[in-house]
């Protein structure tokens, strides 16, 4: 009687588990066709393998910097050096203003000369032709630029060089007039070696007056 019992028990056992894996075979089949998508799969053609891969680009983000406002001028500030030559122009315009009346050019290029505003290297050409066109006309031209402070050292020297091409008389005038003008000592010692020399006697110091005497001397001995 017992022996029928376990027998029993053990078929049970048997058909228990037979329905239980048909069950779980049933629900994974089930779950399989509703993962498997439906209808035929599309094939991709031969660019569209090859197409690359569009990434997404995303936009800067818009500036939040404070914006700068320009700087004005203040009123009755200087002009920059290439605007505030004004009436006196450029070299080259008036080189080519019509006429022959070479000192009136020459007196406008030495107005270039000594505006300050200018650029040096354009006041440099301008000495150079008013130097070439202020032959006879010398005192009105070359003696105001050796007197004018707004005119440099170097400036005024090169007028002063110049000079050494021109009469006796005439350097006497434009050396006279840069002892009282041009101060600092290597103008001093230039000027006063030369006066000097057109005198044919000795340093007589920083003042016009002995020097003035002694050069009216020397004219009687110079050749006209």
């Amino acid at each position: 009687m017992r022996l029928r019992s376990w027998a029993l028990v053990g078929v049970v056992f048997l058909a228990c588990s037979g329905v239980g894996l048909f069950l779980f075979r049933k629900d994974k089949g089930a779950a399989g066709e509703e993962a498997r998508p439906s209808g035929p799969v599309p094939k991709l053609t031969t660019e569209e393998a090859n197409a690359p891969v569009q990434q997404q680009v995303s936009s800067p983000a818009p500036s939040t910097a404070p914006l700068e406002m320009p700087v004005a001028s203040e009123p009755g500030a200087p002009a920059p050096a290439d605007e505030a030559v004004g009436s006196v122009g450029i070299v080259g315009e008036i080189l080519a203003e019509p006429g022959d009346d070479f000192p009136r050019i020459a007196k406008k290029l030495a107005a270039v000369v000594a505006n300050p505003l200018v650029p040096i290297a354009e006041r440099e050409e301008a000495l150079s032709h008013a130097l070439n066109l202020s032959v006879g006309s010398e005192s009105e031209v070359l003696t105001p630029l050796v007197n004018n402070p707004a005119v440099t050292d170097e400036l005024a020297t090169t007028v002063l060089s110049e000079a050494l091409n021109r009469p006796l008389e005439l350097q006497a005038e434009l050396y006279l007039a840069a002892l009282t003008a041009r101060k600092s000592p290597a103008m001093q010692q230039m000027i006063r070696a030369h006066l000097a020399f057109l005198t044919d006697g000795v340093d007589l110091g920083p003042y016009p007056t002995p020097w003035v005497a002694a050069l009216n001397k020397a004219k009687q001995n110079w050749s006209p």
